[in-house]
């Protein structure tokens, strides 16, 4: 780049750092960003710069310098390129040409298509982080939602009613590869006419590329004939499926139960693999060189597990889940980020002493709240617990879920199962539900723009929730001490410990519970904390 300066660049860089480390987050933010667009190619100002764009906000454009930087982020398979889709929601919704583009979506065809020719939407298809964070990312801008929803319901009407492909799509054939990947990344939470229905019916006689990829994205390339060619974009997410389904068969069983709970939570796991992610979370890099012993339990699609394996460099990990789905996608990312790292296997955490091992460090995060017990599950994790060793827990807040609560009342009120049909029906309902309405809360969450995720937060089979006197009680019953909890999002560790000058360490669960009462927000994304045998 002509505007490359190291020397700088490494100033900007050294100052994000100094003030990240006493939480001026915007000043770190400035300063990352600078160094990102002085000198992307140091891997360190890359990945500083996206977990400042993790937390931040405010901002309605940044300048090109930086939005090139941002551009080579996305070609860095390293990087976890989720904060794109913040940065690309505050723009989009700030373009004063967004109230006209959403005006025009409901429009005729023949006049959309009219405008597409003019170039009204190119200010949306030209932006440059579009289609890197439609291919690697969640996207959490519901207005972008409703226009990308828009376009592809035009694209297909078009080709359908003309046998050619749409304005867009003929000048932004990328734009397309992009909307199908983030359906299949999504599972297709977008609501589809029956229009819609009646022209996917007739596109099988449409063979061409363009037919195929307007069916991409309303389905899975994973169902797609191979004999139909795709872009390689395409191409390679349907060779990712059909070795995710190979491995699935070839995951090992380690530790299974017959609880019936179990099986249920399985069954849906398998279905709705959960998280589905790209690139790990930013972290430290072989920071701890002790030789632990590390269990992941309930590991899911593995981004714990790959996370620990890069912090932990001389640890061996073991990680198991109920769902083969799940960790075949675990196995195959660890293979790119931690390969020869993590051992896993099929498990049920009930039957986790058939391991024959013990572990110094524990991480179960989001799992014992869907057992039937979660007391039972705790106990057999403490007993495969070495002496001294710590477990790393996450569990759900009775006063923080008030809105995941009333959304899943609402399913129930509306007889919905965990179809795809009935969650986008869901979807649908949410948002035609005023503001106030406590369900409503959900539409505000990364979860809601994916249905695995929003399968895993809302219709999950099985719940509990907890108080801090709940948890309390839990580890009491488990002989296991509170080790602390772990700064999230919406939690004021400080203003606890203005509230609570007795208690410096922050481990009175009493005092907690207080505290919650009066700020219910405070573990809206779950209590995450330690335990020590």
């Amino acid at each position: 780049m002509s505007d490359c300066d190291p020397a700088a660049a490494a100033q900007s860089y050294a100052e994000g750092l100094a003030a990240a480390r006493v939480g001026d987050r915007k000043t770190a933010l400035r300063e990352f960003l600078m160094a990102l667009a002085l000198d992307p190619s140091v891997a360190a100002h890359r990945r500083a710069a996206m977990g400042a764009l993790r937390t931040a906000s405010g901002y309605s454009t940044l300048p090109d310098i930086v939005i090139e930087g941002l551009k080579i982020c996305a070609a860095d398979a390293e990087l976890d390129l989720q904060p794109l889709a913040m940065v690309s929601k505050q723009i989009i919704e700030a373009d004063a040409r967004l109230p006209d583009a959403l005006a025009a979506a409901t429009d005729h065809v023949a006049t959309l298509e009219t405008k597409l020719k003019d170039g009204a939407w190119d200010w949306l298809l030209d932006n440059p982080l579009l289609v890197p964070m439609l291919s690697r990312a969640v996207n959490i801008s519901l207005p972008l939602e409703r226009l990308l929803t828009a376009l592809r319901r035009h694209a297909l009407l078009w080709l359908t009613q003309n046998e050619s492909p749409c304005a867009a799509h003929a000048s932004h054939p990328d734009v397309f590869t992009a909307m199908a990947l983030q359906g299949d990344t999504c599972g297709f939470p977008w609501p589809v006419t029956p229009l819609e229905q009646r022209a996917l019916a007739r596109l099988s006689q449409t063979t061409g590329e363009a037919g195929v990829v307007m069916r991409a994205c309303y389905e899975s390339v994973g169902g797609i004939d191979p004999a139909y060619r795709l872009p390689a974009a395409l191409d390679e997410r349907r060779k990712v499926l059909r070795d995710l389904a190979a491995r699935a068969a070839a995951i090992p069983i380690l530790a299974m139960s017959d609880d019936a709970v179990s099986a249920r939570v399985r069954q849906q796991y398998e279905t709705f693999p959960y998280p589905p992610w790209d690139a790990p979370a930013l972290d430290a890099d072989n920071s701890n060189t002790q030789s632990l012993r590390i269990l992941s339990a309930g590991c899911g699609t593995g981004q714990g597990a790959v996370s620990m394996a890069r912090a932990y460099a001389k640890a061996a990990i073991t990680a198991i889940d109920l769902s083969g789905a799940s960790l075949a996608y675990a196995e195959r990312q660890a293979e790119k980020f931690a390969p020869g790292r993590i051992t896993f296997g099929v498990g049920d955490i009930l039957s986790v002493e058939n391991l024959g091992q013990s572990f110094d460090l524990i991480e179960c995060i989001g799992v014992l709240h869907h057992m039937a017990n979660p007391a039972a599950g705790l106990a057999a994790l403490t007993r495969v617990l070495a002496p001294g060793g710590k477990l790393k827990l996450a569990l759900y807040s009775e006063r923080g879920r008030a809105g995941v609560v009333a959304a899943r009342a609402l399913v129930k009120s509306l007889g919905l199962r965990d179809t795809p049909e009935d969650m986008r029906t869901f979807r649908q309902e949410l948002l035609s539900l005023p503001e106030a309405h406590a369900a409503r809360s959900v539409v505000d969450s990364i979860d809601f723009f994916s249905l695995p995720a929003l399968h895993d937060l809302v219709f999950n089979v099985q719940e509990h929730r907890f108080t801090p006197l709940g948890l309390d009680e839990l580890l009491r019953t488990a002989e296991l001490s509170f080790g602390g909890f772990i700064a999230t999002p919406g939690l004021d560790l400080a203003a606890y410990r203005r509230d609570n000058p007795h208690d410096p360490d922050a481990h009175d669960l009493a005092a907690w519970d207080a505290f919650e009462q009066r700020h219910p927000d405070s573990f809206a994304n779950m209590f995450l904390f330690w335990a020590r045998k």
